[in-house]
């Protein structure tokens, strides 16, 4: 997540695209003046990235909130790593598609595996969760 938010400066940076008029002065970092820099809303080069970084915004958040509970209810060891790992891949691997404007079903497939292990934990804490009432 952190890096789409620096691809999108950069993505910026490289376009001469900004979003905001004050943000012009930056042209002068790559060596244009702030009368190069267009104000432009929808460049679809920053629009990936920042598409990207919402579903990122979206999925991981709620990631971070269900395994925080997921972590409450000491699952086994190795099988909370598992869902770790595999859910950070899959948003990695997402990321990188999502940028190399892979076709589909490579976006959408790291998107439901990261789905599949926020369920998976999900229906831990309440099983386990449940139990332990």
């Amino acid at each position: 997540m952190l890096s789409l938010g620096i691809l999108t400066s950069i993505k910026r940076s490289a376009t001469l695209v900004m979003s905001s008029p004050e943000d012009r002065s930056w042209s002068y970092f790559v060596g244009k003046t702030p009368k190069d820099a267009k104000i432009i809303h929808n460049d679809d080069r920053i629009e990936r990235v920042r598409r990207n970084h919402l579903n990122d915004v979206e999925n991981i958040y709620l990631f971070v909130l269900i395994g925080f509970f997921y972590v409450l209810t000491q699952p086994d060891l190795s099988t909370a790593t598992w869902h770790f790992r595999i859910f950070t891949i899959s948003r990695f691997i997402h990321t990188l598609v999502y940028q190399l404007a892979v076709k589909q079903p490579a976006r959408g497939s790291a998107f439901f595996v990261g789905v599949l292990v926020n369920v998976s934990m999900a229906f831990s804490i309440l099983f386990n969760g449940a139990l332990s009432f």
